[in-house]
């Protein structure tokens, strides 16, 4: 079933409550009241209330919201779920109940989702609160829309017709981000409206060149081990810190810890999906421009003695992979692993997705391609060749270091290189040339 998230404001009482009336004067002084203050003003809402349900039942379309999430579903030709996202404020929570009654009565192929206990209303989404709003409530609003939809967000659509408008920005990325549409209605016009799909790809390099330090973030992170400032500077560098700041990726939070912001979680989340999938085109393309132009460097070194992505098995084809094999006259065979250094997948764990762990350095010696090669011929040196703009993190280095020693066996002719490419641009590693001075070994 079709799933439509609509975050919800206050018109049903601007359409449905008389002007100079006495609901209208408890209406005003309702606004700006957070949900916590519910109870206290239980009888005002209770009276409010009645009045709007008894006027609703004249109305057609009595709110933005039930017009809107209408229109959608005459588009769609098929029953939906309409899941009404509340503010942290008393007014749009009870906006949003009276909505699902509207609904629930009148049958209309719409089932209204909320109920105001159990997460339909995002906390810290206050106006008057800016640094709550952009570091609690907006980040709270994310969750929410993919605990609704599903990580892979799948068949839903975003209705930004109500609700603060300080929201709509932040709905607009999400929908381009994730490919969703994004539906609203302009004031009193009856056309429903979609904002199109951008045909653009987002560049995710920031994060690539960065994964180590967004994982330490990662929303699934406890909040109370979070790094401070100090601690992320000592492990990724005060020019990592500062570039993510100031690209409003991460933030310091109320507990003196850095974050990630709603547009990091956001970011970091897509690119996770990726690398998960296997689908980060640009990524991907890096990567094999890279592994190309070390075929050449190696061919050029040992005069054609280079295979590139030999594979050990056919039948079990990427398992076994190669990147590119070299068989240097009168040496050793040396089987070398191309990884981003920025992200290099070097040790797995269990929340990795099967094909993930499978890109790991760590599968490579146990399980994969290196150690299926070590059976056939043990003289052969290992090598891994991490590329990036900038000096591998402290992160990177001790993942190596853990690697080497969870698995001395495995590890034993297993050299790490670092190589430094010319900047992050797809054309200038196209026109560039790798020679020594670009390889540097990596101690650790």
């Amino acid at each position: 079933m079709k799933k439509i998230i609509v975050s919800v404001g206050t018109s049903i009482f601007d359409n449905c409550l008389e002007k100079n009336s006495s609901s209208l004067k408890i209406k005003e002084d309702l606004e700006g009241k957070p949900f916590s203050d519910w109870s206290y003003f239980s009888e005002e809402i209770e009276s409010i209330r009645k009045t709007v349900s008894d006027r609703m039942r004249g109305k057609k379309n009595p709110s933005a919201e039930i017009k809107s999430i209408t229109k959608i579903r005459a588009k769609e030709g098929r029953d939906v779920e309409a899941h009404l996202l509340a503010t942290d404020s008393i007014l749009s929570v009870l906006a949003a109940e009276l909505i699902k009654a509207f609904f629930d009565e009148k049958k209309l192929g719409i089932k209204a989702v909320f109920d105001k206990e159990k997460g339909n209303v995002v906390k810290g989404l206050l106006v008057d609160d800016k640094e709550r709003f952009e570091n609690e409530g907006l980040l709270n609003l994310l969750d929410i829309i993919t605990v609704i939809s599903g990580e892979k967000f799948e068949d839903t659509v975003l209705n930004i017709t109500g609700g603060y408008k300080a929201l709509v920005p932040y709905f607009t990325i999400i929908g381009q981000v994730y490919n969703l549409p994004v539906y609203y209605i302009y004031e009193d016009t009856e056309e429903l409206i979609e904002i199109p799909k951008l045909p653009v790809e987002y560049d995710y390099s920031v994060i690539e060149d960065n994964f180590y330090a967004f994982e330490e973030i990662k929303p699934e992170k406890d909040k109370k081990n979070l790094p401070d400032i100090k601690t992320f500077i000592r492990n990724y560098s005060e020019e990592t810190y500062t570039k993510l700041l100031n690209e409003r990726l991460i933030h310091e939070n109320s507990d003196k810890k850095v974050d990630l912001t709603v547009i990091g979680r956001l970011l970091y989340k897509k690119y996770k999906s990726y690398i998960d999938e296997d689908k980060n085109n640009l990524g991907n393309l890096k990567g094999e421009l890279v592994e190309m132009k070390l075929y050449e460097y190696f061919a050029t070194k040992y005069k054609g003695n280079a295979v590139h992505s030999y594979e050990a098995k056919e039948e079990q084809k990427g398992d076994y992979e190669i990147d590119v094999l070299v068989d240097p006259p009168g040496e050793n065979m040396i089987a070398v692993e191309v990884k981003p250094g920025g992200n290099a997948p070097i040790l797995y764990n269990e929340e990795m997705s099967e094909r993930r762990k499978k890109k790991t350095i760590e599968y490579k010696i146990t399980k994969g391609g290196f150690k299926k090669l070590a059976e056939k011929a043990p003289d052969t040196d290992f090598r891994v060749y991490l590329y990036s703009e900038k000096e591998l993190h402290k992160k990177v280095i001790e993942n190596i270091k853990e690697l080497h020693e969870k698995h001395p066996e495995e590890t034993k002719k297993l050299k790490w290189y670092h190589i430094k490419l010319p900047d992050k641009s797809i054309v200038s590693i196209i026109k560039w040339k790798i020679g020594d001075n670009a390889v540097k070994r990596v101690e650790f």
